[in-house]
């Protein structure tokens, strides 16, 4: 349980919905935008989103489960606490920054209409 607590407040507590979307905007991508070259792009930048998404919930997987064995075995250190927490953090910021850069990629990739329609289409 308290591995899951800590994947859920690393990949954005609530706000988890963009990370888990991301198969169904690419697909979406795939037929919105029919252009070969500017799709194929856009693929490619979906496929980076994807990826880094799944890298950075195995870290907090694994950093869970590193303060999981603390607990488990004694009462972890304030210090001990801290540091996981900062790389928690880290992590957390650094796949906010990338999505936020991948996005504007994708804003150069696609039309307005585009857009609308990969990212602003009723949920399936």
């Amino acid at each position: 349980m308290l591995i899951a607590l800590l994947t859920v407040w690393l990949l954005g507590g609530g706000s988890t919905g963009f990370y888990v979307d991301l198969p169904l905007y690419q697909a979406r991508a795939e037929t919105a935008i029919s252009d070969k070259q500017r799709a194929q792009r856009a693929d490619d930048i979906f496929d980076a989103l994807i990826a880094e998404s799944e890298t950075t919930r195995e870290t907090a997987l694994e950093l869970a489960e590193q303060l999981a064995e603390q607990v488990d075995r004694n009462e972890p250190s304030v210090e001990e606490l801290g540091a996981l927490q900062r790389e928690f953090t880290d992590a957390q910021v650094a796949l906010s920054k990338s999505m936020i850069e991948q996005r504007f990629k994708l804003l150069d990739v696609m039309t307005e209409e585009e857009w609308a329609a990969v990212f602003n289409a009723p949920q399936e």
